[in-house]
């Protein structure tokens, strides 16, 4: 099952694209001096393909900048999230609400789900605009 990428992964790749233009290059100008094929780097730009330490290192001397904390961002993003151990699948929302630091919620007539009871939903879902039967109130 193909998953989303990981919230690091594309941490570290926007980071890796910001770099790359900051050194005045292509994609297609990185790729060449990287010795990758195009459509690689961009992946890695986009976090969907992971980079390793020594990928990072070789990058870091390409667009002549030298940073640990890039080093750092590459093994973060190397590392499975903790989700997978109870067999979850990442569905695009687990890597992010991970490495949250604050949450902001705007909510006009709903109660935050935190705060949610049984009763409330079971009376939100009755009064939505989307009829649902008993059995699939019961379901959800």
């Amino acid at each position: 099952m193909e998953t989303s990428p990981s919230f690091r992964r594309r941490r570290l790749g926007r980071r890796l694209r910001q770099l790359r233009e900051k050194a005045g290059l292509t994609l297609d100008e990185a790729a060449k001096l990287l010795e990758k094929h195009r459509l690689a780097l961009w992946r890695i730009e986009n976090g969907q393909t992971k980079a390793d330490v020594h990928l990072v290192r070789s990058m870091m001397d390409v667009y002549d900048v030298r940073d640990d904390q890039l080093l750092n961002l590459a093994r973060d993003a190397a590392r499975k999230g903790w989700w997978r151990q109870y067999g979850l699948a990442d569905l695009g929302y687990v890597d992010v609400e991970t490495e949250a630091v604050r949450v902001l919620e705007y909510a006009v007539q709903t109660i935050p789900g935190l705060l949610q009871t049984e009763a409330y939903l079971r009376a939100h879902m009755a009064g939505a605009s989307l009829p649902r039967t008993p059995e699939e109130i019961e379901n959800q």
